[in-house]
């Protein structure tokens, strides 16, 4: 890449979630793009750890051989009773999120010292099949080249779902981040227009996941007004319930079945059916239950048989453990005898 290209393409990191897992660990959301003239080429969500940070730095550390990386990491806390790490408070969360997007941003846009984002242990850490400096030129030429391949068109398609997953999960949908998403969609739709090389049903297809992620974002857009008007709706509320306690509330009212609807035990299965299949789909049921009863009554027929023969094997055994008990008798009859007899016979002699 040439000087030009350098200062076009630049990294942007930023950290807007930190979510506490199982109540042991902080997990932060890392968003990183790749934006080359205005159009993102590359864009990935991570989700890290603090401690995958200091295992990086020690990575690299090792790998080029020196003392210290020079961008800045948090510093852990440490309690000075027990000498483990502190409850983790809002505040250092905070610190940290802005630390540690600092830290990778400073590293991938360093265009000076370049070693130390050429090292392969940014690989894994990154989820990018080369190094990074390699990575990020492959992206800048095939996006500079004129005629963009299959893949290319696909890949940008997945940084725009992402982007819209991230926009999601964010506190506020940004205009900004909105329009620039929609400005994404437009690209594609153009760039799928001018390529004559797809076919028809690969084209339509194409057509209608830009139209689905375009609802998606539309979607996206409402929920901060759904949100105000749900509250406003509310207060309002509350007041007239204050005004007029004994009328029904507007929601209870709303919320009421219409005439012609099943909504007490609706299920999923059930929602889409008619009279007639829901007939079908109750008949259904019952010859699945009836099947179900004729197993288990064979089952608990053969479970009877078997209880009998284990109930005639028990007979024949007791009749055998009688027969030697008797044989154990007639023995020891027959030995008191000899003993007798032994003893008379020695007493004459």
């Amino acid at each position: 890449m040439g000087s030009n290209s350098i200062r076009r393409m630049h990294v942007q990191v930023v950290i807007e979630r930190a979510e506490l897992v199982q109540r042991s660990y902080m997990e932060y959301s890392v968003c990183i793009r790749i934006i080359d003239n205005g159009l993102v080429l590359w864009n990935a969500l991570l989700k890290k750890r603090f401690s995958d940070f200091v295992t990086l730095v020690k990575q690299l550390l090792r790998e080029t051989g020196s003392d210290t990386v020079p961008y800045e990491l948090p510093e852990r806390r440490f309690s000075l009773w027990t000498g483990r790490r502190s409850v983790i408070s809002e505040a250092v969360v905070q610190e940290r999120k802005v630390k540690l997007a600092k830290f990778l941003y400073d590293m991938l846009n360093d265009s000076f010292d370049v070693k130390w984002k050429s090292c392969k242990a940014l690989v894994p850490f990154l989820g990018i099949p080369a190094p990074w400096p390699e990575f990020v030129a492959n992206l800048v030429s095939s996006s500079r080249g004129g005629h963009q391949a299959t893949m290319s068109w696909l890949e940008q398609f997945r940084n725009c779902k992402t982007s819209l997953e991230q926009l999601r999960h964010s506190v506020d949908s940004k205009p900004a981040a909105q329009m620039q998403l929609r400005l994404q969609i437009a690209a594609l739709e153009k760039s799928l227009k001018s390529d004559e090389s797809i076919e028809r049903g690969e084209r339509d297809r194409r057509h209608n996941l830009l139209s689905t992620l375009r609802q998606d974002i539309n979607d996206v857009s409402l929920k901060p007004q759904l949100h105000v008007h749900s509250s406003s709706q509310s207060e309002s509320q509350s007041q007239s319930e204050r005004l007029f306690p004994d009328t029904p509330a507007a929601d209870s009212i709303s919320q009421r079945p219409a005439v012609g609807r099943r909504r007490l035990g609706e299920t999923a299965e059930t929602e889409t059916l008619n009279n007639q299949g829901l007939l079908q789909l109750n008949t259904t049921k019952m010859q699945a239950q009836d099947v179900e009863i004729l197993q288990l009554r064979d089952a608990v027929r053969r479970q009877k048989q078997l209880s009998l023969a284990m109930n005639e094997e028990l007979e024949q055994q007791n009749e055998l453990l009688d027969s030697f008990n008797s044989e154990v008798d007639h023995t020891a009859a027959k030995m008191a005898r000899a003993h007798r007899d032994a003893k008379r016979f020695n007493e004459r002699v």
